[in-house]
């Protein structure tokens, strides 16, 4: 089950998902899924998701010259101000410095 929901997370990061749509998809109601989720993890479904958005986003950061915004987008965040405070709060630095000291690692 949660490997179902793991794939499913990762295929359609993209989008804006729900708990709801994740466990439709499982097969259970969203408390059950997000139980059964927590205890498989350790972390709840919507902190896993932001996961897979922020590593989507460091890779995109890393490796192109698209606009921040455009990454926030198109990693599912719903705005860039939010894909800003949870790469932030994840990485201790906002996306900008992280693409900053990954094309110049000598200056951070």
């Amino acid at each position: 089950i949660i490997s179902t929901a793991v794939r499913y997370m990762k295929q359609n990061y993209m989008e804006p998902l729900t708990v709801q749509q994740i466990a439709d998809h499982c097969g259970f109601s969203p408390s059950h899924f997000h139980k059964l989720f927590f205890k498989t993890t350790h972390t709840t479904p919507n902190n896993y998701l932001i996961q897979i958005r922020l590593a989507a986003a460091k890779s995109l950061l890393s490796s192109t010259s698209m606009p921040i915004s455009e990454i926030a987008i198109h990693c599912g965040f719903n705005s860039q101000a939010y894909f800003s405070d949870c790469f932030k709060r994840n990485f201790s630095m906002n996306p900008k410095e992280f693409r900053r000291s990954y094309l110049h690692p000598e200056l951070g």
